[in-house]
């Protein structure tokens, strides 16, 4: 067995076992992003990087065995830095979608994947909810949309993209002949007039 002390609390582990396990069976939580239980550390991400007293550097506690006597910080102000730096780094330039590319694709930017999730569900009302907050009149764009979230779906470079436009026809008529019709939330009128170019005076439009 191999003593060890983590933030000031001393502990005991077996040979072979990282700071990090150590620490989680202490209950002192070290953020992580590229660990993955049950498979060898990458230690890429830096983000689980602790202060080992005695060394110079940093090291990340998913890839670093303990040893006897070693003396861990896992919340000094320069382990703190380190991590927001890294997570800076890591935020700056990446190839992961923050944003689906089918709702990056939709020029309303309608949340697809929320909406779609909600249909899978069986839940109508839902993606009722969520296509009002970005779409007007949902049911008639479903069925004249270009669909250009469609061209950029993941799904087509294996086959067929899903066709999120009959999708947003399904939901409306769903919602619409559900008896309890979803209302968009109205805001406040402001005063103001609008007219149509060229309309007479019974064609303006109310406040």
């Amino acid at each position: 067995m191999i003593q060890l002390t983590i933030d000031g609390r001393e502990t005991w582990v077996e040979e072979g076992t990282t700071i990090l396990e150590a620490a989680r069976r202490m209950s002192i939580r070290i953020p992580t992003l590229c660990h993955v239980e049950n498979f060898p550390p990458s230690a890429s991400c830096y983000l689980c990087a602790v202060q080992i007293e005695g060394v110079s550097h940093l090291s990340p506690s998913c890839a670093m065995p303990a040893a006897d006597g070693m003396v861990v910080s896992t919340d000094s102000d320069e382990v703190r830095a380190s991590r927001k730096t890294a997570l800076e780094l890591l935020l700056s330039d990446h190839v992961g979608d923050c944003i689906g590319p089918c709702r990056s694709g939709c020029p309303a930017r309608l949340d697809i994947p929320g909406f779609v999730t909600g249909i899978a569900r069986g839940d109508f009302r839902r993606p009722a909810e969520i296509a009002a907050d970005a779409l007007t009149l949902a049911g008639s764009l479903g069925r004249i949309c270009p669909r250009l979230c469609e061209q950029r779906c993941h799904r087509c470079e294996t086959g067929e993209p899903l066709s999120v436009g009959n999708l947003h026809r399904l939901a409306a008529d769903r919602d619409m002949a559900s008896g309890a019709r979803f209302i968009p939330r109205k805001e406040k009128s402001t005063g103001k007039r609008a007219a149509v170019v060229g309309a007479g005076p019974a064609d303006l439009a109310g406040p």
